[in-house]
């Protein structure tokens, strides 16, 4: 029997790809200038659930939060939803309030 080998190809970062160059390098989500990723350090994939680096999925996780206003008390919150309003509870009038989609 042969001896189990290492694949260090497996532990890439897998960066979410944001965008394409005219010479078809690509540009991970996390960057702040779009710039080429070091394709020997890492690598890029269309997925999310396959993504691996902890700035990408931070900005995932962050997209994923739409803004809502509080129609008690007019405070923006964020929640993880994408209906034009939820229930919720205002914490500064102490009642249950109707949170409704802030469109930007």
């Amino acid at each position: 029997m042969r001896p189990q080998t290492i694949r260090y190809h497996d532990h890439k970062i897998y960066h979410k790809a944001a965008s394409v160059n005219a010479a078809g390098h690509v540009s991970a989500l996390c960057f702040k200038r779009p710039r080429a990723i070091d394709r020997a350090r890492a690598s890029w994939t269309l997925v999310d659930k396959l993504v691996t680096c902890p700035k990408c999925l931070a900005v995932l996780a962050q997209a994923k939060l739409n803004t809502y206003r509080c129609g008690q008390c007019g405070k923006i919150v964020k929640r993880e939803s994408t209906k034009r309003w939820i229930k919720s509870y205002c914490d500064a009038t102490g009642k249950n309030a109707r949170l409704m989609l802030q469109d930007y």
